[in-house]
């Protein structure tokens, strides 16, 4: 599904609509996409009504669908005043211009909103809605900002916070005011799909933290996104970065990386939460003043790399007068990656790290954007150094992020994204499969709680309650071991392939954790402080049959980055993890798997990249070459600034590769049958490896047209139109 979002305005007339589908095709998209962006209503129904009205019937007439992009947090101010605006603690109104964002607790901005879906949809013939950008701006909502009143009428008795505070008050006003961005969005997919809207989506503020358009000091713009993925009706999520805001520097993750182009993968791959999944790729750059010239090709190509890797189903970028005709070369490098999304999406792998909005929300010590280089700091050594592929799951929607992704075997927690004891008994019944599976918790002392009445940094224990009990762990009183240098270790464990230290036996840090082991207890320690007299376990673990439960009382930090991979490698060991498909041997490349067996490498050095394989008695399918690689290929060659896009192929599967659709949902691929369902594009062409007996599309025969090109069997289906279908083969 790649999009190409356009104003009204471009494509006022024929001709220049003729162009944009021209575009359209030869790049190789498959998505119209038009948009209101803070317009005047007047204009709506007025002025720009023909070129709304005409852009969705020349879609629909080309058999594409129509989609259209609301901005949902800039207001023009003709039809809702700025009363409804949201203000900051000293009641100023948060101003862009001449517009204003627009407070999610106002009623006349929600149904605002919804009367533009209702025109767009039942009037204009628009089939997708995406609502655009929910973010807040403001940290402390005013007392003018309608959030106020509704938190006031809800909450009568609390005392409402004067300041970024870290106080009881102050938090409760933090998960608020997410709770009303996430209604917010929900009532207007909900009326979208309820008007007729064959899809809707959102396209959420950023995950990794950002200074643009967010709270001064604390970044936190209060939207979740596994709380907007989750709403039942949406079907997209839209993933709001471009290359600008990496090369003008607005991302913060507290290190050399903040301007890289790596930052892609780890945005979509935090994003992969069950729904559609498009990325935004536009080679302007509109965030330097005066601007509008091209994002740096190197970059470019870089971070579209960089998102490919991390399995999106599509991408978007704009298409309007600025650099039209001078970004070829970006364009090349965007239709080429572009033209493999359609079996990408839903990425898989062993590890998941579970990320808590209730560590993000705090005033002090850490804010959204410190708090979030715990996380980083794990993130970035497994998916860019130790060529690990992480999920991130999220405590809110843990339970459905477990069940979407039975291959993940291992969580990682931390002490500053802290859990319920309902989150953690999500763990304990995942627990109960028949699979080997293992959590690690990371934790130097002190961390956050999940209770809202317990502001401020606590005991680590309190951060995932259970796991010190289940480990057979207790936290002294003082919960900080504080040395005077670096911490020496002894190995104290019975099991050899236990010391996942090797001979690194000095703790890069001198905090960690205090704690000891319960007497009778079942836990076993591993490493404790090298200290005479005395027994301070650092790592230590208790296991069953089928699970594995892991304390590392180092914490994560840069600094131990490389001892927690260790740490990682070894859990992920002892609970059987299948060794990983694919090895980098070189820097700078990244790769996924998805549920599909399509995996993507990016090679971003300007050398050749390899990489190691393990497909086991399977073989890997070109999809750019469209041939199947040699029996037991043990490495993959990957040109400097490239990527390849294959596919997993089982002896007994007869099923290649699928061309032409937007979409690939769902594969059951068997040695006699297959299932697929797929949002079908113009064409849709399946490649297989022998001619199928039969093929069945939404329980309808189909006849085909087939070609055999290098022993591949290419078979069209000619009863297969636009739109979400179900195909039955048979041999």
């Amino acid at each position: 599904m790649n999009a190409l979002p356009v104003g009204p305005r471009a494509v006022a007339d024929a001709e220049s609509r003729a162009r944009y589908f021209e575009d359209l095709q030869r790049w190789g998209f498959d998505v119209p996409y038009n948009a209101y962006y803070a317009g005047l209503y007047e204009d709506v129904i007025t002025r720009d009504k023909p070129a709304y009205v005409e852009f969705a019937a020349d879609a629909k007439s080309r058999g594409y669908p129509a989609a259209i992009q609301i901005q949902t947090t800039v207001c023009a101010g003709d039809r809702v005043g700025l009363d409804q605006a949201q203000h900051d603690v000293d009641n100023k109104p948060e101003m862009r211009g001449d517009k204003f964002f627009a407070s999610f607790s106002s009623r006349p901005w929600r149904d605002y909103l919804k009367e533009l879906t209702t025109i767009f949809v039942n009037q204009y013939g628009y089939d997708w809605v995406i609502f655009e950008e929910p973010m807040y701006a403001v940290d402390i909502p005013g007392s003018k900002d309608p959030f106020h009143a509704e938190f006031t009428a809800r909450h009568p008795n609390i005392r409402y916070p004067d300041r970024t505070q870290e106080t009881p008050e102050y938090l409760l006003v933090q998960q608020a005011k997410a709770d009303s961005l996430v209604d917010f969005c929900a009532e207007l997919v909900g009326h979208a799909k309820s008007v007729g809207a064959r899809k809707a989506g959102v396209m959420p503020w950023f995950f990794i933290p950002t200074i643009e358009n967010t709270p001064p000091v604390t970044h936190n713009p209060s939207c979740p996104i596994e709380r907007i993925s989750a709403i039942p009706e949406l079907d997209t999520i839209v993933v709001r970065m471009q290359p600008d805001n990496i090369v003008c520097n607005t991302m913060r993750t507290g290190d050399e990386l903040a301007d890289s182009p790596k930052l892609y993968y780890s945005e979509i791959m935090a994003h992969s939460l069950g729904k559609d999944v498009i990325c935004v790729s536009n080679p302007t750059d509109e965030e330097t003043k005066p601007g509008d010239k091209l994002v740096p090709l190197d970059f470019y190509r870089d971070a579209t790399m960089s998102a490919l890797a991390g399995s999106p189903g599509g991408f978007t970028r704009h298409w309007y007068p600025k650099n039209y005709g001078e970004d070829t070369k970006h364009m090349e490098v965007l239709a080429d990656a572009a033209s493999f999304t359609s079996r990408l999406g839903q990425p898989v792998a062993p590890v998941a790290f579970v990320f808590s909005y209730s560590g993000t929300i705090h005033a002090e010590p850490y804010t959204y954007e410190t708090v979030f280089q715990f996380y980083w700091a794990v993130a970035k050594r497994l998916q860019f150094e130790a060529g690990v592929p992480m999920l991130t799951f999220f405590a809110d929607t843990l339970e459905e992020d477990l069940a979407r992704h039975p291959e993940v075997q291992l969580l990682v927690l931390d002490e500053h994204f802290p859990l319920t004891s309902d989150e953690m008994m999500a763990i304990s019944r995942w627990w109960q499969g028949a699979e080997k599976r293992g959590l690690v918790a990371f934790g130097n002392g002190i961390g956050f709680c999940a209770d809202l009445d317990k502001p401020g940094l606590r005991p680590s224990c309190v951060a995932c309650p259970g796991v010190f009990e289940l480990i057979g762990l207790k936290q002294e009183e003082r919960p900080q071991y504080v040395s005077d240098g670096p911490i020496k270790l002894r190995d104290v464990s019975r099991i050899r392939r236990s010391a996942f230290l090797g001979d690194h036996l000095t703790l890069p840090v001198n905090t960690i954790a205090d704690v000891r082991r319960v007497f009778g207890s079942r836990a076993s320690v591993l490493y404790e402080v090298d200290i005479p007299d005395a027994h301070v376990p650092v790592a230590a673990e208790w296991r069953d049959r089928a699970t594995l439960a892991l304390f590392c009382g180092f914490g994560i930090s840069d600094e131990t980055a490389g001892i927690a991979e260790r740490a990682i490698r070894y859990a992920m060991r002892e609970v059987d993890c299948p060794p990983l498909l694919i090895e980098p041997t070189t820097p700078d490349m990244l790769w996924s798997a998805n549920k599909h067996d399509y995996v993507v490498l990016s090679n971003l050095s300007d050398k050749p990249g390899v990489a190691r394989a393990k497909p086991g008695r399977a073989n890997f399918w070109d999809c750019r070459e469209r041939k199947l690689l040699s029996d037991g290929c043990a490495e993959i060659d990957v040109p400097a600034k490239s990527f390849r896009v294959l596919r997993l192929v089982g002896r007994r599967s007869k099923f290649f590769d699928v061309l032409g659709a937007s979409c690939l949902r769902k594969l059951i691929d068997g040695a006699g049958r297959a299932e697929i369902e797929l949002l079908a594009g113009q064409k849709t062409t399946l490649v297989l490896r022998a001619s199928p007996r039969e093929i069945v599309v939404d329980g309808k025969h189909s006849t085909v047209t087939q070609e055999v090109i290098n022993d591949a069997y290419y078979v069209t289906l000619n009863q297969c139109p636009p739109g979400e279908r179900k195909i039955a083969l048979k041999w």
